[in-house]
């Protein structure tokens, strides 16, 4: 089936996130986990190699988490080790950041991978701890700054790091704190929307500042998100999807990206039949892609917007 369409469809997807587990150490309020009903588990070593071989032939980006803490994974490092030998091309973790130590920190920096964003929320001890059951917010908050005085010591640029927090009605008065704490330390200090509130994943709570005229999003185009049981999710709003368009333990990547049950979600999107996808009929993500810095919410760096 050919997909004839005003965006261009990769050979290959650009961007591979790849969900080393969906377990979390955390309970967040905020977090769309919470509407998640999907079996829990860590990816098997087989699987992940077997992934990473097939996407190092392509130069696609690599984004080893989703829905969980990836530092949970007991073969962490081992498989970020394994990224490196094989990928050139960028690396983009996030963590609470909980779990960072010593060990985990050097291996990061020893491998310089290329971005790391560590959710946060507010800096206020109260407010995050309410938020984030199961958290510490004195040892997050040391964990973090050890992490980047480490990397100033050995005068080395990667990995970028960001801190974000997700504004909700809750922490909205507190946002201007966060940012004047982490600006000059953080080289980005990312503002995320609330998202997937009322249990639709990718809905926004206030989307006043997106497009009105739906459109194709992209992500079809670009994109593909792997669970770390082997099936294959639509993309990173795609949090607890049945109908898998794939299974990695059986079929390479190449050919579950071009098969006719991909493309007809990407002809679903150019046709903008989107409400035969439930994840994409309520999802206002689509926007960002149009939007004038491919952004929903703000991005402040030290040297400015």
């Amino acid at each position: 089936m050919k997909v004839s369409n005003p965006i261009k469809v990769a050979k290959f997807p650009q961007r591979v996130t790849i969900e080393l587990t969906n377990k979390c150490n955390l309970n967040c309020k905020t977090c769309p986990r919470r509407f998640v009903r999907n079996e829990l588990g860590f990816m098997r070593e087989d699987l992940f190699y077997k992934i990473i071989d097939e996407v190092s032939q392509y130069g696609s980006s690599i984004i080893p988490f989703f829905r969980g803490e990836s530092l949970l994974h007991p073969k962490f490092i081992s498989f970020m080790e394994y990224i490196k030998s094989k990928i050139v091309s960028p690396i983009y973790l996030a963590t609470n950041g909980t779990l960072l130590n010593e060990l985990i920190s050097d291996k990061i920096l020893d491998l310089e991978i290329d971005h790391i964003s560590f959710s946060i929320d507010v800096a206020n001890k109260n407010v995050f701890e309410n938020n984030r059951k199961g958290s510490n917010y004195k040892k997050l908050i040391n964990n973090i700054l050890k992490f980047i005085d480490k990397r100033e010591q050995r005068k080395i640029m990667k990995p970028i790091i960001q801190v974000s927090v997700v504004v909700t009605e809750n922490n909205s008065m507190l946002i201007d704190e966060f940012k004047n704490y982490w600006r000059d330390k953080a080289d980005k200090v990312r503002l995320y929307p609330e998202h997937s509130k009322d249990g639709n994943f990718g809905s926004l709570a206030n989307n006043d500042v997106l497009l009105k005229e739906r459109k194709p999003c992209c992500k079809p185009f670009t994109d593909i998100v792997i669970y770390w049981n082997g099936n294959v999710a639509l993309c990173n709003h795609d949090w607890d999807r049945k109908d898998s368009l794939g299974d990695v333990n059986k079929s390479s990547l190449l050919s579950i990206w071009q098969s006719d049950q991909y493309n007809k979600l990407r002809i679903m999107q150019i046709e903008r039949s989107w409400e035969e996808e439930t994840v994409c009929s309520t999802c206002d993500h689509w926007s960002a892609y149009y939007l004038p810095k491919n952004v929903v919410g703000e991005i402040f760096t030290k040297n400015g917007i």
